[in-house]
C-alpha cells in the first residue's frame, strides 16, 4: 500500500480497522510510560532543586506540526504518512523524557567511579588514552572517526523515519521502544556508577565538549539549586549510550536490505569512535552492545503482533 489516495472501497476498509489497529502493544507500552514518567520527572525534580527542568519540553512547536500531519494523513487516508508522523512525534517525545530521565539521575548522591571503569579496562590490557594518542598522529582519521561519532544521532533520526515510509514501520517501532528499554537501564546504572569519562583519570587531554562535560556533571553532583540549560545531556559514560542508539538504529534501517551493509558499517564506526574520540571507556562499549542487543530483543518480542493484526500497513518485522 503506498501513500498514494485510496480508492473509495479501500478508504473504508481502512477507517474501519484503524484504531482498533492503532491501538498494539507498542502503543500500550510507550503512551504509558510518556504519560507517567514526563510529569514524574517534574515533581522529583523539586526536592532535587533542579530547575528549568521543564524546558526539555520546549518542543511542542515540532510536536504540533507532527500531529497535524500525522491528522492530515488520517484523512486522506496515506497509511505510510500516518507511520511516519506517528512515529516521529512520539521519538520527539521519548527524546524529551530520556533527557529529563538522564538529568535527574545526575543528581544522585553517588561519586564518581572513573577509577574503576579504568581499572576495569587495565585488567584486560585496554586503554582509551593509547587509542586516542595512537589515532592523534593521524589527523585525517582522527576527524573522520570524529564525524562517526558525531552521525549517532542523525543516524537514530533516520532509522524513525526511513523505514515507515519503505513500508517496515514495525522496525522504527522496535527502534523506539528499544532506546526507551535500554535507557531505562543505563540510567538506573548511572544512577550508582556515575563516570565523566576517560580523559579523567587516562592522562590525554580532554576536548572543550569534554570538559565542559566535566564541569557540567561536577556540578549536577554539588546538589546545590541547579538551573540546567536542557542541552549538555552527554553525561553518561557507562555503559554508553551512543553504543546503544548506533545498533538500535542499524538494526532499524537495516530491515531494508539495500542499507543493510551501510547501516552496520556506520554503527561499526561509531562504535570504535567512541574509543577512538576519549569519550569512552572499552568497559562502556561492552555495556552498551550487550544492552542494545538485549534491548532489541524485548522490543522486537513487543511490538510483534498477533497473526490477526499484522494487516495493517507497515506491521510486520523483517
Amino acid at each position: 500500500m503506498t501513500t498514494k489516495t485510496l480508492d473509495p472501497a479501500t478508504k473504508s476498509s481502512f477507517r474501519a480497522l484503524e484504531w482498533r489497529q492503532f491501538i498494539t502493544r507498542f502503543h500500550l507500552a510507550i503512551v504509558p510510560f510518556l504519560a507517567i514518567v514526563a510529569p514524574l520527572g517534574l515533581i522529583l525534580a523539586v526536592p532535587l532543586r533542579l530547575h528549568g527542568l521543564s524546558h526539555v519540553f520546549d518542543i511542542w512547536p515540532s510536536c504540533l506540526v507532527l500531529f497535524l500531519c500525522a491528522v492530515y494523513s488520517r484523512l486522506r487516508p496515506l497509511p505510510r504518512m500516518i507511520e511516519t508522523t506517528e512515529l516521529a512525534l512520539l521519538s520527539l517525545l521519548v527524546l524529551a523524557v530520556l533527557t529529563e530521565l538522564t538529568l535527574l539521575t545526575a543528581r544522585s548522591r553517588y561519586g564518581l567511579v572513573d577509577a574503576q571503569l579504568s581499572a576495569a579496562d587495565a585488567a584486560f590490557h585496554f586503554s582509551t588514552g593509547y587509542f586516542v594518542r595512537s589515532v592523534a598522529k593521524f589527523p585525517l582519521l582522527a576527524r573522520f572517526l570524529q564525524i562517526c561519532y558525531q552521525l549517532a544521532i542523525p543516524m537514530i533520526s533516520l532509522s524513525v523515519i526511513i523505514p515507515p515510509i519503505l513500508g517496515h514501520a514495525n522496525a522504527s517501532r522496535r527502534s523506539i521502544l528499544a532506546i526507551v528499554l535500554a535507557a531505562i537501564v543505563t540510567v538506573s546504572i548511572f544512577w550508582f556508577l556515575p563516570a565523566a569519562g576517560p580523559w579523567t583519570v587516562q592522562g590525554f587531554q580532554p576536548t572543550i565538549e569534554q570538559s565542559a562535560v566535566t564541569n557540567y556533571l561536577s556540578l549536577l553532583k554539588t546538589h546545590a539549586p541547579f538551573t540546567t540549560d536542557c542541552k549538555t545531556t552527554a553525561i553518561i559514560s557507562f555503559p554508553s549510550f551512543h553504543v546503544v542508539l548506533a545498533i538500535v538504529a542499524a538494526a532499524a534501517i537495516g530491515s531494508i536490505r539495500v542499507l543493510r551493509i551501510a547501516a552496520w558499517t556506520l554503527a561499526a564506526l561509531i562504535c570504535i569512535s567512541t574509543i577512538t574520540t576519549g569519550w569512552h571507556y572499552g568497559v562502556d562499549v561492552v555495556g552498551g552492545l550487550i544492552i542494545a542487543w538485549a534491548s532489541i530483543a524485548v522490543a522486537g518480542w513487543i511490538v510483534q503482533e498477533p497473526a490477526s493484526a499484522t494487516s495493517r500497513p507497515g506491521n510486520s518485522l523483517p
